[in-house]
């Protein structure tokens, strides 16, 4: 993908923050650092300017058992043939 195409995308990360850390460049500062534990994340649905009046995705991640989210969100996720995801979250698209 050329980097100029780039400007126009939305980027987005989900995961779950594993602890604190720190490193140390080569002026010898410390710089503190977040560890992540990313992905992997399932693209839930598509919307889209004609059906939704907006571009977007909605992204799934991490899965939890069935019984832990509600009925609403077991069929949406049927739909799609995917297990039980924990977190949804809509990331714009232009």
């Amino acid at each position: 993908m050329p980097i100029g195409s780039l400007r126009n995308t939305s980027l987005g990360l989900l995961g779950n923050k594993i602890g604190m850390t720190q490193l140390f460049d080569d002026s010898g500062n410390i710089i503190p650092v977040t560890l992540l534990k990313v992905g992997p994340c399932v693209i839930t649905q598509i919307k889209t300017t004609l059906k939704d009046g907006y571009n977007a995705i909605q992204v799934g991640y991490g899965t939890v058992p069935e019984r832990s989210i509600t009925k609403a969100q077991v069929g949406h996720l049927k739909k799609i043939i995917y297990s039980t995801l924990k977190i949804f979250k809509r990331i714009p698209c232009r």
